[in-house]
C-alpha cells in the first residue's frame, strides 16, 4: 500500500490533489501491473523500499492522458508531479512454486478485485485483472487430484464469463462473443452464457445469430428469469435489425440520388 499526492505542475505551491486528506484519508492500496494507477506511479513504486518517500515527474502519456480517473484540478494533457510514500507491499510467490491451496486464495482475491472494478464500471482495469488471472489458470498443470482440476475449470469459466461482460461494457462486442464461446466450451448448455452471447451478437449487428441464441435460451430454461430476459432481448434485437435495415436503405437512396 502507498500514500500519494499529485500536482499539475512543480511550480504550484500546493498539491492539486492529496490522497492523505481526500475522502477517508486512508492509504491508497493497489496491485501493480493492472493499470489501476498511472504508469509513472507504478514504475516508481516498483523501485522503492518501504518507508521511502519519492517525487516523480511525469509527461502526460505516463500520467493521466487517456485515463478516466483524473483527480480534480489536473488536466489529462498536463505534466504531473507525484509525491509518493511507500508504506509497505506484499509480494506474491511465483505461481508455479506455491501450493495449490495458496493459488486458490490468490485466484479468488484477484477475481474479487476484478469484480469490484467491474461493478465500478472500470471495465478496462477489471479486464486487465481477469486477463492476468486467466493466464495464471491456463498455466496450471501440476494437478494432484480431480477436485483441483474442477476448481480451476470453475474459475476459468467465471473469468471467461466476466471477460465477456467487460468487453461488452467497452463496446467490443466481437471480443465479448469470443469469450462467451470459450466459456461455453466449459458449460455448453449454460442459458446465462448463451443469453450473454446473444446480446453481444445483437449489439455486434449479427441479428440472425442473436435471434437463434435468444430463442435457445427460452428453450433451455422456459419460464426462468433467463427466458424472460431473452424475450426482452428478442424484442430489442428486432428493433436493432429494423433500424440497421432502414439505415442501409437510406444510405443506398443517398448514393443513387448523388449519382
Amino acid at each position: 500500500s502507498s500514500s500519494s499526492s499529485s500536482s499539475s505542475s512543480s511550480e504550484e505551491a500546493a498539491w492539486a490533489y492529496d490522497s492523505r486528506t481526500a475522502g477517508d484519508a486512508a492509504p491508497v492500496e493497489f496491485d501493480t501491473g493492472c493499470g489501476e494507477m498511472p504508469e509513472a506511479l507504478e514504475m516508481a513504486v516498483k523501485l522503492m523500499l518501504p518507508g521511502e518517500l519519492a517525487r516523480v515527474s511525469s509527461i502526460p502519456r505516463y500520467a493521466y492522458e487517456g485515463r478516466p480517473d483524473v483527480p480534480p484540478g489536473i488536466s489529462p494533457s498536463q505534466h504531473v508531479e507525484f509525491e509518493v510514500e511507500l508504506l509497505g507491499f506484499e509480494k506474491e510467490g511465483h505461481w508455479q512454486t506455491i501450493s495449490m491451496e495458496e493459488r486458490f486464495v490468490i485466484a479468488e482475491r484477484m477475481k474479487g478485485k476484478g469484480n469490484e472494478l467491474y461493478k465500478a464500471k472500470k471495465y478496462k482495469y477489471a479486464r486487465s485483472r481477469y486477463d492476468r488471472l486467466l493466464r495464471l489458470l491456463n498455466s496450471t498443470r501440476d494437478f494432484e487430484n480431480e477436485e483441483q482440476v474442477n476448481k480451476i475449470d470453475a474459475l476459468k469459466l467465471a473469468v471467461l464469463s466476466n471477460l465477456a461482460l467487460c468487453c461488452q461494457g467497452e463496446g467490443e462486442y466481437g471480443e465479448a462473443v469470443s469469450f462467451c464461446n470459450k466459456a461455453l466450451e466449459h458449460d455448453p448448455d449454460s442459458a446465462k452464457l448463451i443469453l450473454r452471447r446473444g446480446r453481444a451478437l445483437s449489439l455486434k449487428g449479427d441479428y440472425e445469430e442473436a435471434e437463434a441464441d435468444l430463442a435457445l435460451v427460452k428453450q433451455l430454461e422456459p419460464g426462468s428469469s433467463y427466458a424472460a430476459e431473452a424475450e426482452k432481448e428478442l424484442a430489442a434485437n428486432k428493433l436493432r435489425a429494423k433500424a440497421a435495415e432502414e439505415k442501409q436503405k437510406k444510405t443506398f437512396r443517398n448514393f443513387f440520388d448523388r449519382s
